[in-house]
C-alpha cells in the first residue's frame, strides 16, 4: 500500500515480542516499503519500557511518534520536542476488554489529564491522536 500510494505508514500501537519481551510498540514504513524504525512505549504498567525517543527522518522533515500515554509524561514529550519534529504522531492502543473504571483505577491519566494540549499549544505546535 505505501509503494502503491507513495506515502508513509504508522503501524500501531500493537503488542511486540522481542527476546520473550514485550513491548507496546509503533513502526513508521517508508514509500519504498522499507522500515524506518519502530518506537517502544517508554512507560508501561503492561509491558517492557522502551529506550529511545520516537524520532524520524522522513522527505518532508523529522516526524515524532509518542504511544498512547507517553505523551502525558512532559520529561517524554519535551524530549521528543527537543528535536524539533514537524509534527508528533500519538497512536494508542487501548484493550477493548478492560472497563474505563478498571483503567481509571490504574492511572489513565488521559481521561482527565491534557497537559500535552497546553504544552503543545505554547509552543504553537501539531499532535495528531489515532485510536
Amino acid at each position: 500500500v505505501v509503494k502503491k500510494h507513495n506515502i508513509y505508514a504508522i503501524l500501531g500501537s500493537f503488542v511486540e515480542v522481542s527476546e520473550d519481551k514485550m513491548y507496546n510498540t509503533s513502526v513508521v514504513v517508508a514509500p519504498d516499503g522499507k522500515v524506518l524504525g519502530y518506537y517502544r512505549k517508554r512507560r508501561d504498567p503492561d509491558y517492557e519500557y522502551g529506550t529511545t525517543v520516537g524520532i524520524f527522518a522522513t522527505a518532508f522533515g523529522k516526524i515524532g511518534i509518542l504511544i498512547c500515554l507517553d505523551v502525558e509524561h512532559e520529561d517524554i514529550f519535551m524530549e521528543t520536542l527537543s528535536y524539533e519534529p514537524l509534527i508528533v504522531f500519538n497512536p494508542s492502543w487501548i484493550n477493548a476488554k478492560t472497563p474505563l473504571s478498571l483503567m481509571a483505577a490504574k492511572g489513565a491519566k488521559e481521561m482527565v489529564s491534557f497537559r500535552y494540549e497546553e504544552l503543545c499549544v505554547r509552543k504553537n505546535f501539531t499532535f495528531i491522536r489515532s485510536l
